[in-house]
């Protein structure tokens, strides 16, 4: 219930004083956090006079402030003249105000008081957000708020802006995600705005004036279509006053939403398959349902709890049965909503394997049995107890996250119910209602339902006949056969795919475990491996992870092992998924991966029930190798993703080829295609069988666990895995490139068969020290910014531009990297120079003193802050106990050496970074397709005449003569 702040006596005062013209909101939500780190923190609601609603939160611990707004106008609302708009408009606003008109004033301030700034435009909405240290966060917040008060769109901007824009439309052009939905909009309904073009780019917006862009941002940013949501340390009075004195002045002209209710989907793609050629190897069927308004807007949520228990983990769901007749690799059930909670879909994912694709009317017809079982059987209540009572102790119960993800979550969300219950509607159901449960099994049939199928056109036989306009994607839309669709009506339910029964891992009881240490200790050191403990008691949640990494003589930095080991993990995934897919919906995940030489276990999330799975975990990791079908299935698997990599952004690739030169622990996909083509399955046992056969574990405990838990976990992975040492001095060491300064710069050139170019330039700044650390984090914060701004926002060379900073195996390198669409890739090279060149050059006018110690206190902030939950501490934890022998002071000492650094120590250093004389530097460069490329070709003197004509001066005709002729 909404209650009024003032009386109505004060009405013609809160008309004169802006500091009282807001309404607070009550707060019905009823969600209470109960992470005890987050007891201070304080929320407001409130309604501005111009009808523009707030959430603001006041946390004395948040280590960031952040803001974000959403404005209640996306895509959809673009005029029919110019698609596209509303993506440019979000563009445009980062571009200067009348207030603060320098076009790079925003980004600039943001990088250095050590923050992120984004936007993104959706449907029916565009949500701007941004994180930044405390102290430059009320002029920030004011410069944010321009944005929506008093945009310039200055014409000079808008030329340059168009092309990122266009460069962003290229990079989507072999995105098979964009072309599978853009194919989606095109046979959709016509008479719906989700029909148009969303993206815009130079064909749609080469044109627009400057008076097109203000008209339309005037009529749909308006302040009653605004939601802001700001969080920060300060105190909740100073928040709101300065929310109230800064938003009031957002113009309101009352703009009425914009009416889309209509369906998106069309009867052209109901009961029918649209078969889509991809660019990758894909072979993904999606069974899509647009669910009628009564189940969208359901507060019982009662398709979600359809879409739950069908794709719950558990020994008779629809994924095991699929998976054992290896039909498919992986499958995910959902309800996701495209431009608001009125417009959702139930939706079924599924990537086919080699045989799955050539069944996929019987993997159709599986899905419909799943759904025809829930019509018989329903769906019992603990199911939805299940699901609602995690989704709640995830919220109460969670943990402090980075400052601008959360921002940008809670940006994108508070529009979705009303301020007042935000955010219990959009977490938890009301009620379980078997009767709408009922209503949604039925309303899942075959003739309601939009099926496609995005696999070459090699495999389905299908040839597309269709080309969607923008994308280029060629498709085809076919009728679904009678005799399937009769098979498909008439499913029934499969006695081999069951409902799940109730969840073990879901926690009976939240315990908090006793207070100690809040450093790591070693519990264990013997030949079989090494362990260590730590409580972090600063984390008040009831969660532990366990961080274990298993080293053995078959784990190698070839990229044959590598193969060995992921081929491994796939194998062992498969087995533990019913266990592994029921702890994740109980908030208990586990994850495999494999790095450093070493195949790497982390089991993350609620302490209690943590325990029991490590131990079916470990149990099983030894048993069981695959048969051959199995193992010819994660073959399949592994050379598909191997080769899709070659469609990857050329950007993306030169970063993979980078990593695998710099770090010789990793390899490209390129060199793990090559050595999967020569692993048989018998390679593959003897690798299995040894694999256990000698190993040295390292273990981190951390969280919510005693020290006795933590020992008993030590043991059972010993009992599992330790079976014989495998010697420390034979352990596999890392090794990292060091490049020689006597004979580079260096360059790699490669070609690819991808959309865009790339550059790589990586700069080697030597051994780590303290002192060059401190440096490199102050000189890359700044530098990230200003390369930005200079090559992609004036020099326009690409919509990716990033430059950034890192430190390997106690070794510091710097890159700057751009994916292009218009240069070639030694032209963005010799640009890269001359942007060092000339910030070396002009060090001291770039970051003055003033701004060094601006960005020298906020990476100290930063650092002592960035650790700020137990996801994050236990990753430095781990990393610090086993690549850094143990140094648990590592980032208090990095604190001191910036607090020590001086300015004439920083330039004296970032001179020896940037400057010529340091020519151990590394140029990638990928070449891949233009669509209309400038670039320079080689040519002979004695070639001219092939390319060129001579013609002679002709000889002007005299003035009197040339005016009788125009006479």
């Amino acid at each position: 219930m909404i209650h009024m702040l003032i009386s109505a006596t004060t009405a013609l005062m809160t008309a004169i004083s802006p500091m009282n013209s807001y309404t607070v909101i009550d707060d019905t939500s009823n969600l209470p956090l109960l992470n005890p780190e987050m007891q201070e923190r304080k929320t407001l609601k409130i309604q501005l006079s111009n009808g523009l609603e707030a959430l603001i939160i006041s946390d004395p611990q948040a280590d960031q402030s952040a803001a974000s707004v959403s404005v209640a106008a996306g895509s959809w609302s673009d005029p029919l003249e110019y698609p596209g708009m509303a993506h440019f408009c979000e563009h445009m606003l980062f571009m200067g105000t009348k207030k603060y008109p320098s076009e790079n004033e925003f980004f600039t301030s943001v990088s250095d008081y050590a923050g992120m700034t984004n936007a993104f435009t959706a449907p029916n909405r565009t949500v701007y957000m941004f994180a930044a240290q405390t102290n430059g966060f009320l002029n920030l917040l004011d410069q944010f708020a321009h944005f929506f008060i008093d945009p310039l769109f200055n014409p000079a901007n808008i030329a340059r802006e168009m092309h990122a824009v266009d460069q962003e439309f290229a990079k989507n052009v072999e995105n098979d995600d964009w072309r599978e939905y853009m194919v989606f909009k095109e046979t959709g309904n016509s008479n719906h705005p989700n029909r148009l073009f969303s993206t815009g780019n130079s064909e749609t917006l080469g044109k627009i004036p400057q008076s097109a862009l203000k008209k339309w941002h005037d009529q749909y940013y308006s302040a009653n279509k605004m939601h802001l949501v700001v969080y920060s340390s300060l105190p909740l009075e100073t928040l709101k006053d300065t929310v109230v004195q800064t938003f009031d002045q957002v113009p309101d002209n009352s703009q009425e939403p914009t009416d889309t209710s209509a369906n998106l989907s069309s009867a052209a793609q109901l009961g029918h398959i649209t078969y889509i050629k991809p660019i990758k190897n894909k072979q993904t069927l999606t069974l899509s349902w647009e669910l009628p308004h009564d189940l969208s807007v359901d507060p019982t949520k009662s398709a979600d709890i359809v879409a739950y228990a069908l794709r719950r983990g558990q020994k008779y769901s629809l994924y095991e049965n699929l998976k054992a007749d290896q039909l498919i690799d992986t499958m995910s059930v959902r309800v996701d909503e495209l431009g608001g909670p009125e417009h959702r879909f139930f939706q079924i994912t599924l990537e086919l394997t080699e045989k799955g694709i050539q069944e996929y009317n019987t993997v159709i017809l599986r899905c419909f049995s799943a759904i025809a079982g829930i019509r018989s059987t329903g769906v019992p209540a603990y199911i939805y107890q299940e699901k609602n009572t995690m989704a709640q102790l995830n919220y109460q119960y969670q943990e402090r996250q980075n400052p601008f993800d959360y921002i940008m979550k809670l940006g994108d969300s508070v529009a979705e119910e009303d301020l007042s219950t935000y955010p219990r509607n959009s977490l938890l159901a009301t009620q379980y209602d078997p009767k709408k449960i009922e209503e949604t099994a039925q309303f899942l049939t075959p003739k309601n339902c939009a099926i496609s199928l995005l696999a070459s056109p090699s495999i389905t036989k299908v040839v597309p006949n269709q080309k969607e306009r923008w994308l280029g994607a060629e498709y085809a839309i076919k009728p679904v056969s009678k005799k399937w669709m009769a098979l498909w009506e008439k499913a029934k339910p499969n006695d081999q795919i069951k409902i799940p029964g109730p969840n073990p891992f879901i926690p009976d009881t939240i315990a908090i475990a006793p207070s100690a240490n809040s450093v790591p200790i070693m519990i264990a050191n013997s030949d079989l491996g090494k362990a260590y403990y730590v409580r972090s008691p600063e984390f008040g949640v009831p969660d532990s992870i366990y961080k274990v990494h298993i080293l053995s003589p078959e784990l190698t930095p070839t990229a044959r092992s590598a193969v060995l080991a992921s081929l491994y993990i796939d194998h062992i995934t498969d087995v533990l998924y019913p266990t592994l897919a029921e702890a994740n919906a109980a908030g208990l995940s586990c994850a495999f991966d494999y790095t450093r030489s070493a195949i790497n276990l982390t089991v993350a999330g609620y302490s209690e029930k943590a325990p029991l799975l490590l131990q079916e975990i470990t149990k099983q990791m030894p048993l069981n190798p695959p048969t051959k079908e199995q193992f010819q299935v994660y073959v399949d698997r592994h050379e598909k993703a191997y080769l899709n990599s070659s469609k990857d952004l050329a950007a993306r690739q030169a970063k993979e080829l980078l990593d695998a030169i710099v770090n010789q622990d990793k390899t490209t996909k390129k060199d793990k295609l090559a050595a999967l083509k020569t692993i048989d399955y018998d390679e593959f046992l003897t690798f299995y069988k040894k694999l256990f056969e000698k190993t040295y574990t390292e273990a981190l405990f951390a969280g919510n666990l005693t020290l006795k838990t933590a020992e008993s976990a030590w043991l059972d992975i010993l009992h599992s895995l330790g079976h014989s040492p495998y010697p420390v001095e034979e352990h596999s060491q890392t090794k990292i490139v060091q490049l020689s300064n006597a004979s580079g710069p260096y360059e790699i050139t490669q070609f690819t068969n991808v959309q865009g170019n790339a550059a790589l330039l990586l700069i080697d700044e030597g051994t780590f020290t303290y002192p060059k650390r401190a440096t490199q984090e102050i000189l890359s914060a700044a530098m990230k910014e200003a390369f930005f701004n200079e090559l992609r926002t004036k020099q326009k060379t690409g919509y990716i531009a990033q430059s950034d900073a890192s430190e390997i195996e106690e070794h510091l390198f710097q890159y700057f990297i751009v994916q292009s669409n218009s240069h070639q890739p030694t032209d963005l090279l010799y640009r890269f120079e001359q942007f060092i060149e000339e910030y070396n050059d002009n060090l001291t006018q770039n970051i003055p003193e003033s701004r060094f110690e601006t960005l020298k206190a906020s990476q100290i902030a930063s650092l002592k802050t960035r650790f700020r939950n137990l996801a994050a501490k236990t990753a430095l934890w781990d990393r610090l106990a086993f690549e850094r022998d143990a140094d648990f002071s590592f980032v208090e000492s990095r604190i001191q050496s910036l607090e020590e650094l001086s300015y004439q120590d920083f330039q004296k250093i970032s001179h020896t970074f940037l400057g010529r004389d340091n020519r151990r530097r590394l140029a990638v460069l990928f070449s891949g397709k233009l669509a209309n490329p400038f670039a320079y070709k080689e040519l002979k003197v004695s070639e001219m005449n092939e390319v060129a004509t001579y013609t002679a001066r002709q000889e002007k005709k005299p003035l009197q003569e040339s005016a009788s002729a125009l006479n």
